[in-house]
């Protein structure tokens, strides 16, 4: 995949790796880091992207090519993630959940794209229509007395006098 190896090195994926501790510590459950995170304990979101990000990465690398666009996706995933928590209802696995949420993102992101593209496309050559209207409009008597005798001192020169 283009971009792997920024998207490995990246903060977020990027795993400590301490060696120096040969104390294991127990890592909290996901409904434990989402309880201290909905009592204001906002720091514990970083758990949920360390723990998550290779997955977000994952998902958000099926709909686009371009590394900086990556990881910008897994930003948006992540801060609407953290925006609906509350939506949460812990019926499946937080990851389930995530995941579903990021590919709806993305999913929604490329239709946008496709729609903005498809709207500005060139057309073939042969397929363009010529929109050029041979019946007149409303204004086509004003025109008409404008170009034929712009010195003459009609009307509409009269009422640009007046307002100047």
């Amino acid at each position: 995949m283009p971009g792997q190896s920024v998207i490995r090195n990246h903060p977020i994926i990027r795993q400590s790796s301490d060696s120096t501790s040969d104390m294991k510590t127990v890592d909290p459950s996901d409904s434990e880091i989402l309880a201290r995170i909905s009592n204001g304990e906002k720091e514990m979101y970083r758990l949920i992207m360390e723990r998550y990000g290779s997955l977000v990465f994952h998902v958000a690398g099926k709909y686009e090519t371009d590394k900086n666009q990556i990881v910008e996706r897994a930003h948006e995933i992540f801060v609407k993630a953290y925006e609906r928590l509350g939506s949460f209802r812990g019926k499946s696995a937080f990851s389930s959940w995530l995941y579903r949420l990021a590919n709806n993102h993305c999913l929604d992101v490329y239709r946008r794209k496709k729609h903005r593209n498809a709207f500005f496309t060139d057309f073939p050559e042969e397929q363009v229509i010529d929109l050029k209207d041979d019946n007149p409009g409303p204004d086509a008597d004003a025109e008409a007395t404008l170009d034929a005798g712009s010195d003459t001192e009609g009307p509409s020169v009269q009422f640009w006098e007046a307002l100047t």
